[in-house]
Order: structure tokens, then sequence, then C-alpha cells
């Protein structure tokens, strides 16, 4: 119930965004993407196992109390700033997208109408990649969209060696909460990133917008960046990553 909830929710909202700012409801295009985005939504539902979607929806418990504050727990690596920013870029930047597109649409600058291949192309992009997506969160039971990390304490020993032990914590190994290695992720180190891209890329020329394929070439450039970044990170502080 909560999952068909939020979708309706989700749903109705974009359908508001694309239609208020175009100004009218006789937008062909705004009712393609309407479409597949509610294909993609079902698609999810279909493919990804319900205890999945039960984890992304249901708040998790609460975490155990932390354990005395220490110089070496106030010491332990956090995600990087930017990977926060370009999460944040990369939720609000479509919605910027399509508010920009819609008005667009209603005041004609750079509108165009797309032809019959462009929007077959289009749809056949965004339905591969929501499959894409729903097969990749099926495989992955720990997907999040940010980077998540925990470190490994070391057993306190009172015994000699300070030296080798202090080097040993500086090599401490960090490892990932989850390291998935099936479905898709056998082929591609980045399918749902992946499956963005595709997406975000196949929306502008539905809603037949330059500005709209504009902003749109600039957040796939910012997604190709933190992939790189996220890559540059995980090999750099999780062995699991490596192997």
């Amino acid at each position: 119930i909560k999952w068909m909830i939020q979708s309706i929710l989700t749903i109705a909202t974009y359908g508001s965004i694309l239609f208020i700012c175009g100004g009218t409801m006789k937008w062909k295009g705004a009712w393609i993407v309407l479409m597949m985005t509610t294909i993609s939504v079902l698609l999810q539902r279909m493919i990804v196992p319900e205890s999945h979607i039960a984890s992304r929806i249901s708040p998790p418990p609460p975490p155990p109390p932390p354990p005395p504050q220490t110089e070496k727990s106030s010491e332990k690596q956090q995600p990087p700033k930017w990977d926060r920013v370009l999460a944040m870029t990369a939720a609000i930047g479509p919605i910027l997208r399509d508010v920009i597109a819609g008005i667009d649409f209603r005041n004609g600058w750079t509108k165009f109408e797309p032809t019959n291949l462009v929007i077959i192309s289009s749809v056949i992009g965004i339905l591969s990649a929501s499959i894409l997506m729903a097969w990749s969160m099926a495989s992955n039971p720990g997907f999040v969209p940010r980077i998540k990390m925990h470190e490994e304490d070391d057993e306190e020993d009172d015994g000699g060696g300070e030296k080798e032990k202090e080097k040993e914590k500086k090599k401490k190994k960090k490892k990932m909460m989850n390291v998935c290695k099936t479905g898709p992720y056998q082929f591609i180190r980045h399918p749902v990133y992946a499956s963005v891209i595709i997406i975000m890329a196949s929306i502008p020329p539905l809603l037949g917008s330059w500005i709209g394929v504009l902003i749109t070439s600039n957040l796939i450039l910012m997604m190709i960046v933190r992939t790189s970044l996220e890559d540059s990170f995980l090999f750099e502080n999780f062995d699991d990553f490596k192997q």
C-alpha cells in the first residue's frame, strides 16, 4: 500500500509539474513521458522483490547505541562532500529541466516537434533503461544512491609492537556495505547510473525543448564525472571493490 501511494503521488506530482509549466494538457510529448514513467514504476514493482521495495520505503530500524566517543571514532572517515553535492544536483536537476522545458513549450522559445523516429527511439531507450534499472535493484538489495561506508575496528591489544600496530591502523581495510556481483553488475559496474543517463537523454527530445536538451547534456556530464569520482574513491578506500 505504501508503495502504491508513493507511486501515485510521484506520478501525479510529475504530471502536474509538466502540465502546469507547459500551460496546457495538450502536450503530446509530456503525455508520452508520463506514460513511460508509469510503465517504469510498474516494471520496478514486477521485477524488484517486495522485500527490496519495502526496505526502501519503510524507515530503517533504529541504530544501536553508539560506543563511547574516542579519538579513533572521531577520526572515522565519512563519505566525501562531493558525493552529497552531486547527489543533490542529480535529484534537483531533472525537476529544474522539466520546469524549464514546460515554460519553453508554453512560450515557444526553442520548441520543436519530435518526429516519429525520435519518439520511437526515446520510448525504446526509456523502456530498456527502466528494465535495466529494475534488474539492477532486484539484484542488489543494498542499493543506495549515495556512498555509505563503515570501518572494521581493530581489536585492542595491550602487548608490544606499537609501531607495527600503528602501521596496520593506517592501512586499516574498509569494507563496503554490499558489493554486488550478480545480475547486470556482472557486466556493468554502474548499471543504475547507465540507466539514469539513458532515461535522461531520452526525455528532452520527447518534450521538444532544445533548452531541455542543453540542461540534460550538462546533467549527463555531471553523472559521468560523479561515476569517475566514485570509482576512484571506492578503489582507494574499499578492498572489496578491487576484487
